[in-house]
């Protein structure tokens, strides 16, 4: 097997996602062979990529976000789970928001307070994902679109998504549309256990105090996951 990491940036990649991802690569037998994308736009980044990737031999392509730190041991389970599209979660919303450490993952027919871990999942954040090859060679481009709808739920917890139709241009929720997409296909999804850690500036420091590398950046990472996406 050959794996391939798909990174779409936005200019500033962290240091503990670089370093996670080499090393969850070497520690499998793989090169660290990742493509970027930089001053690009969601979903023309994702496009730009798998279309790239699609140009090599590789026949998995790992798609890891610039803020997203992925677990040890984290691609071995990837690979181990042998699904079409394999994902593990990170948190979206960090403590103390309205929504703490609430993950990226949705599942279907599941109501708030119950358990999740055996519903099925409709879609999630595509911040650390393993995705087979043959998934974008059979579905149709542009593999991401972004999405202006709202999500509903009937009173089994069955899902559904109103709005307006499907757009393109930057913004959001294109990972929804590619989970969406590839379960109408028929494609397997499994999540993996674990959880990535979610990085972000706390403090950016700038040329004017930043004299000898002596003041770092403040940067938080947090790895919990304690309810899932609405």
């Amino acid at each position: 097997m050959k794996v391939i990491a798909l990174m779409p940036t936005r200019g500033t990649i962290f240091t503990k996602t670089e370093v996670a991802l080499e090393q969850e690569m070497l520690e499998n037998g793989q090169l660290p062979y990742i493509l970027r994308t930089d001053n690009m736009p969601i979903p023309d980044c994702r496009n730009i990529l798998v279309e790239n990737a699609l140009k090599t031999d590789a026949n998995y392509f790992l798609l890891v976000d610039d803020d997203v730190i992925m677990p040890k041991s984290g691609l071995k389970r990837l690979i181990e789970a042998n699904s079409d599209i394999a994902f593990i979660d990170y948190p979206m919303h960090y403590e103390g928001e309205r929504w703490g450490n609430m993950g990226t993952a949705t599942y279907d027919e599941w109501l708030p307070g119950d358990d999740w871990k055996d519903k099925p999942v409709a879609w999630a954040g595509l911040g650390c994902a393993l995705v087979k090859r043959e998934v974008f060679e059979k579905l149709e481009k542009p593999w991401f679109k972004n999405l202006d709808k709202k999500m509903t739920r009937d009173d089994k917890g069955k899902l559904d998504l109103e709005g307006t139709d499907v757009k393109i241009g930057a913004g959001g929720g294109e990972d929804v549309y590619f989970f969406l997409e590839a379960r109408k296909a028929g494609f397997e999804i499994k999540q993996v256990d674990g959880t990535c850690g979610h990085a972000r500036f706390a403090r950016v420091v700038g040329a004017f105090n930043s004299d000898k590398y002596y003041t770092q950046h403040k940067i938080v990472i947090n790895n919990k996951v304690e309810k899932p996406y609405r």
